[in-house]
Parts: structure tokens; sequence; C-alpha cells
């Protein structure tokens, strides 16, 4: 799983340069072995998204949020705020 983890990271900067639909193929690959590794169905992650983006919304309109008040977080989301990378951008 950690070669995966660096192969991801490596995936979506070559993704950033280029913006092709080869680059994102290859993103993607990576993203289905994290799934399959993880036992990880595409259902699962529809049902993800679809709770996350009537929560907090979707990129559609290419409008994104700095900061969101709320009143209540799950103890996923605390754990999600406290992410290593999240601190250093």
């Amino acid at each position: 799983m950690q070669e995966l983890d660096k192969k991801i990271f490596e995936e979506a900067n070559e993704f950033i340069e280029e913006h092709s639909a080869e680059e994102l193929a290859d993103l993607m690959e990576v993203i289905f072995a994290i799934m399959k590794d993880r036992n990880i169905s595409i259902e699962d992650v529809k049902n993800a998204r679809k709770i996350k983006n009537s929560k907090k919304g979707a990129f559609k309109d290419k409008i994104y949020l700095i900061d969101v008040q709320q009143e209540k977080i799950d103890e996923r989301e605390e754990k999600e705020l406290k992410k290593e990378w999240r601190k250093n951008t």
C-alpha cells in the first residue's frame, strides 16, 4: 500500500503538469488499484461522494470554500482535518 500512496502523488503531479486524458487515466488506474487493495467498491465511493456533496457542495460551479463553519463535525471529519499534509498547505 505504501507504494500505491507514493504512486498516487506521482500520477497526480503528472496530471497537474499536463492535464491530459492519458495522465488522468494513469491517476485513475492508481485509484482503482487502491480501491481493490482496500476492498472499496465504486458504489462505496459514489455514496461517500454523494454524502460529502450534500454536506459541503461540489466543484461543479468552480467555486471552492476557504473556510466552513459548522456546529458539529463527526469523528471522520475531525480525523481528516488533522492530516499532516493539510497542515503544510
